[in-house]
């Protein structure tokens, strides 16, 4: 890995978090967990989240803004990233997981557009089973699909 893409992502986590306290390696806090409970940011972040985040940046900057309803959904990125990571940098399985936190991070650095969907419950599904906040990014999912092909003909 790139070290000064690395601490480049060291200071993108600390800006981007400065200025979006709430945002940490899952996504923006408190997440509702699966048994109606929330979980809340922890104080430090996980060991890997600036490797991530680099991975994310580097990812990022192959691909093309747009608005962030023409855009991904912030879990379908997190998942493209991983793929690209796969193919690109690691043969280990696990050194491409990605955190959805790590993505939107890079992309607030980057100047990517965000939109926050509020979302209260899982309407027509299960009313009472509170739903985490969307967050949907600007990126092109067409360029970003480009640089995943090989992996998942489904994406494009």
């Amino acid at each position: 890995m790139n070290p000064d893409l690395v601490m480049e992502a060291m200071t993108a986590l600390d800006n981007v978090q400065a200025k979006h306290p709430n945002l940490g390696w899952e996504g923006f806090y408190p997440i509702h967990t699966g048994k109606g409970q929330q979980r809340e940011k922890t104080e430090t972040n996980t060991p890997r989240l600036p490797e991530q985040v680099a991975m994310s940046i580097d990812f990022l900057r192959q691909c093309v803004a747009t608005s962030p309803g023409r855009g991904l959904n912030a879990y379908a990125l997190k998942h493209m990233v991983e793929d690209w990571v796969d193919l690109t940098i690691t043969t280990d399985i696990s050194a491409g997981y990605i955190p959805m936190g790590a993505v939107i991070i890079a992309a607030i650095h980057l100047g990517f557009p965000i939109k926050i969907e509020k979302r209260e419950t899982y309407s027509g599904f299960h009313p009472q089973l509170p739903m985490n906040d969307s967050v949907r990014i600007g990126v092109d999912r067409h360029k970003a699909a480009e640089l995943v092909a090989v992996k998942r003909t489904w994406y494009v």
